[in-house]
C-alpha cells in the first residue's frame, strides 16, 4: 500500500506523520518514513520521537520527557478532552 500512494512521486524519501506510529520501512527504490509523534506516540512507548534523515541515512530518535507532568497541565487546563488525552498518556 506504501508503494501505490507513494511510488507515483518517484522521490527517494518520503515522510509524513500524524499518525503517531514511527515507523521507516525500506521499499523498492525509497524509503517511506512517519516521524512519530512528539507528545502522544501510540506505539507503546511514552518518549517523544522525530526523524533525522541525512543523506541515505534515516533514523528515529526518542527523547525522555516528565509525562507526569504534562498529564497534571493537561487536566488543570480547560482543553475539551483532557480526560481522553491524559488516559492515553497514561497507557
Amino acid at each position: 500500500e506504501l508503494l501505490r500512494v507513494y511510488g507515483p512521486l518517484n522521490a527517494r524519501l518520503a515522510v509524513y506523520a500524524h499518525i503517531h506510529v514511527p515507523f521507516i520501512r525500506v521499499l523498492q527504490g525509497m524509503i517511506v518514513a512517519n516521524t512519530g509523534s512528539a507528545g502522544m506516540p501510540f506505539d507503546g512507548d511514552r518518549r517523544a520521537s522525530y526523524l533525522i534523515t541525512e543523506g541515505a541515512w534515516t533514523t528515529i530518535r526518542r527523547v525522555e520527557y516528565d509525562t507526569d507532568r504534562e498529564i497534571r497541565d493537561l487536566l488543570a487546563s480547560d482543553f475539551p478532552q483532557r480526560e481522553w488525552v491524559a488516559e492515553v498518556l497514561r497507557r
